[in-house]
């Protein structure tokens, strides 16, 4: 930014100094731009229906019987500037992907990585940049990564980006650590808190947020 001022400090210079062209910026409504693209079909509508799984607090969970979180807020304040009210509806999350293709949502806000395999059947706009987390028993320590967690039972929630990955791993554990995979609808790190599981995985900022919830 420093860079492009500089220049521009320059072009007011040279034009002071009787250059004959002016460059005239015209304000950009983004807004607008962006109703633009809305499908015909929704135009007709004032209410859309999103699904989300509300079990990644955060970033989506249930406040009693309301839907709260960072992507719910995001998501209401963008269909607010769109003209739109929204209705949220519980999906779980192996669903949401089947749900916007069959159109029996219009959209989905929830924690869900963007990969080529997914971009086959829905499209993504992408928002937010994370990144994966092991969470472990407290006293446990830095268990490794991956490797780390061979001889452990381990949580994922199912649909998850997190079942292929430690279904790999499974794969390369030698026989006397074997890893063994526990696959939920909910949050895996319930599992660990409840001493089902040594270790579960799940994005940082819902593994942090999980943590501090149960420090013990």
């Amino acid at each position: 930014m420093r860079r492009l001022a500089t220049v521009c400090g320059v072009v007011a210079m040279l034009a002071t100094g009787g250059c004959a062209s002016t460059v005239v910026y015209q304000p950009v409504d983004r807004v607008a731009q962006a109703r633009g693209y809305i499908p015909a079909d929704l135009r007709k509508v004032t209410e859309l229906t999103a699904g989300t799984d509300p079990t990644f607090e955060p970033m989506t969970y249930l406040d009693g019987s309301t839907f709260a979180g960072l992507d719910i807020d995001l998501g209401n304040a963008m269909a607010e500037r769109l003209g739109f009210k929204v209705k949220w509806t519980k999906v779980a999350f192996g669903d949401i992907i089947s749900g916007v293709a069959d159109h029996k949502i219009d959209f989905s806000m929830t924690s869900m990585f963007d990969k080529a395999k997914r971009q086959e059947k829905i499209d993504f706009v992408d928002y937010l940049y994370d990144g994966a987390s092991i969470v472990v028993p407290k006293g446990t320590g830095d268990v490794g990564g991956l490797a780390g967690l061979c001889g452990r039972r381990v949580g994922v929630q199912a649909g998850t980006v997190y079942v292929d990955m430690t279904e790999r791993q499974r794969q390369q554990c030698p026989a006397g650590a074997p890893l063994t995979v526990v696959t939920v609808e909910g949050d895996p790190i319930a599992e660990v808190a409840a001493g089902r599981a040594g270790a579960a995985l799940n994005d940082y900022p819902i593994a942090v947020f999980d943590v501090e919830k149960n420090p013990a």
